[in-house]
């Protein structure tokens, strides 16, 4: 479990319509962006917080994704294993205070 002071939705609704340039603990930048966005096999879209990362050739790489249900995990629930979220979401736990 990763320790967040504020809920999902706060940090969703205040990153939404913006694009955050962050670092985490570990002093890895990363860029955060809050988007809707569907799942495989659904029609349904859902607020969901992006991470991406440089690729070292000017382009942006989409490296992690945190869906509501995955808020306070260090893992979301994409993949046989999943992404990790943890550090990211610590990072921009700050925009709902």
């Amino acid at each position: 479990m990763v320790e967040l002071v504020n809920s999902f939705e706060d940090i969703w609704i205040n990153l939404c319509g913006k694009t955050l340039e962050l670092k985490t603990s570990e002093d890895t930048p990363f860029i955060a962006r809050a988007r809707l966005a569907r799942r495989r096999g659904s029609s349904v879209s859902e607020e969901v917080l992006v991470f991406l990362r440089n690729d070292g050739n000017g382009k942006l790489k989409e490296c992690s994704r945190c869906y509501s249900e995955d808020w306070g995990y260090y893992f979301n629930h994409l993949g046989k294993d999943g992404q990790r979220v943890g550090m990211y979401t610590k990072s921009v736990d700050f925009l709902g205070s």
